[in-house]
């Protein structure tokens, strides 16, 4: 259903005047012609043009160091500290450490075990490289320290 409007038709309601102050730009990345307010500071037709030019101001992300979200190549996933290793990959630094430790890369069918049960305590004492029915075996039985089991 239409709603009558009952306004003359230079009304300046703004109901029938959008987009007449707008302004044609060319596009600083790729020269097509769009129309932009000029108070909105507007260089680029679309985000796309605007991330070739500048990642910052786009939103094609660039992984790692690239990226306008980097902070240093650290995060922490679960309560984990993790280092970017390339690729838009992040590995966990128990995992670095315990490769160290070994001096190979683990394989993805190999885990690590924190003896302690802390998973915070990444120092190479702490850590043990089992396989997944290991580490599965043993906090399933609850021998982690500082878990109690209930007896039922």
């Amino acid at each position: 259903m239409k709603v009558f409007h009952p306004c003359p038709s230079n009304c300046k309601c703004g109901r029938h005047n959008r987009g007449v102050n707008k302004t044609e730009i060319a596009c600083a990345q790729c020269g097509t012609v769009f129309k932009a307010y000029l108070s909105s500071g507007k260089r680029y037709c679309s985000r796309r043009c605007a991330g070739l030019n500048n990642p910052l101001e786009g939103f094609v992300d660039k992984p790692g160091p690239l990226s306008r979200h980097w902070k240093g190549g650290k995060s922490v996933f679960s309560g984990r500290d993790s280092t970017y290793i390339g690729g838009g990959k992040y590995i966990a630094n128990y995992r670095l450490i315990a490769a160290e430790k070994i001096g190979r890369p683990l394989t993805t069918d190999e885990h690590v075990h924190h003896k302690d049960g802390d998973i915070t305590n990444n120092h190479p004492d702490n850590l043990e490289i089992m396989s997944h029915s290991e580490h599965a075996r043993i906090h399933g039985l609850g021998l982690r320290i500082g878990r109690k089991r209930n007896a039922s």
